[in-house]
């Protein structure tokens, strides 16, 4: 079976963000249509990157790294709840036959949205943490 759709979301950091742009590159080299699901603070920047390679971008809603301000967490979690919405409505409307999740908690909507809408995914983190491939 070939996949026709896949999101990636690897918004975050470069170290997260070029891997998925590779991977997204690749996938639309075969004839896949692939989108990238981006958040945080550069995420304006990769969605030129992106768009520049012939990958659509989809930007999500800011998350800064909640810390122990109060303030800081109440934008993650609104940030966070707007990451979740759009990923529905995304999800919703342009179903993906798979997901590829690049670490950060910049990929939490996607990772938590793929979750409700049960379809197949792979995640994959920068630490040291192994791998949790799910098929492909």
């Amino acid at each position: 079976m070939k996949v026709q759709r896949v999101y990636i979301s690897c918004g975050g950091t470069g170290g997260h963000f070029y891997p998925g742009l590779s991977i997204a590159r690749e996938l639309k080299n075969r004839s896949c249509e692939v989108e990238l699901l981006l958040s945080g603070v550069n995420s304006a920047a990769q969605s030129r990157q992106a768009a520049f390679c012939g990958i659509r971008a989809v930007v999500l809603p800011r998350m800064p790294s909640p810390g122990k301000n109060p303030l800081r967490l109440l934008l993650f979690l609104l940030g966070l709840a707007g990451g979740f919405i759009r990923t529905f409505g995304l999800f919703l409307f342009r179903r993906p036959e798979y997901i590829i999740i690049m670490g950060s908690f910049a990929s939490a909507p996607g990772r938590w949205r793929q979750g409700s809408f049960s379809f197949p995914s792979t995640f994959t983190t920068a630490t040291p943490v192994s791998a949790k491939p799910t098929g492909f």
